[in-house]
């Protein structure tokens, strides 16, 4: 007896009978420079150490993620450039001159040890005549242990990070690199008490 069977050719509600667009950037033959970069950055990030050791501190600077560079044109007044600190809250700004080249850098201490108190209008004053014009600086290529090194023997809280033309990227500070340093002992850090030395508040206490 022959089979009345059929087989039945519909598809399970939900089922979609397009191909999934396997189409990448990388199926482009041409790739724009800044993609191409942005892209190297971000595998750098991905493939960054997952434990604090030896290799931690050897990561070049720039898979820390670090926020774009604050500017001022060299004769900007030291109040204006004292107010793009306070609005952005940075603690250095970076100065340029007409060529967009790092020219010096000027930070929160150079406020308040050279300029608090001292009388000076800070809407005439220049913020080449306080900032620091001998300034070194890093490629983001360079090795964060690098950079501690250099924050520790110059004794600097902030190093200008440039381009292959000197033109400012971004600021390092060492808050950013007790940030990275930290995000190895998320659980621990986070989990803190908020007040550390109290650890047996008062029974009576509110």
């Amino acid at each position: 007896m022959r089979s009345t069977a059929r087989t039945d050719s519909r598809k399970p509600s939900g089922f979609s009978t397009k191909t999934p667009s396997t189409t990448s950037v990388h199926d482009h033959e041409f790739i724009p420079e800044e993609l191409a970069e942005e892209e190297a950055i971000m595998a750098e990030r991905a493939a960054r150490p997952k434990a604090l050791d030896s290799h931690t501190l050897m990561v070049p600077i720039r898979v820390l993620d670090l926020q774009k560079a604050e500017t001022v044109k060299m004769g900007a007044s030291v109040a204006e450039t004292v107010e793009v600190m306070q609005k952005g809250r940075f603690g250095a700004v970076l100065v340029t001159g007409k060529d967009g080249k790092l020219a010096g850098i000027f930070t929160e201490r150079d406020v308040l040890l050279k300029l608090a108190g001292k009388g000076k209008d800070w809407k005439k004053e220049t913020v080449d005549t306080w900032m620091t014009s001998k300034v070194e600086s890093l490629p983001d290529s360079a090795s964060l242990a690098f950079a501690l090194n250099m924050m520790t023997e110059g004794g600097y809280r902030h190093v200008p990070i440039v381009d292959k033309d000197s033109k400012p990227l971004s600021v390092l500070s060492i808050k950013d690199a007790v940030r990275y340093l930290c995000s190895f002992f998320e659980k621990e850090v986070k989990n803190l008490p908020p007040r550390p030395g109290l650890l047996h508040p008062t029974k009576d206490g509110g």
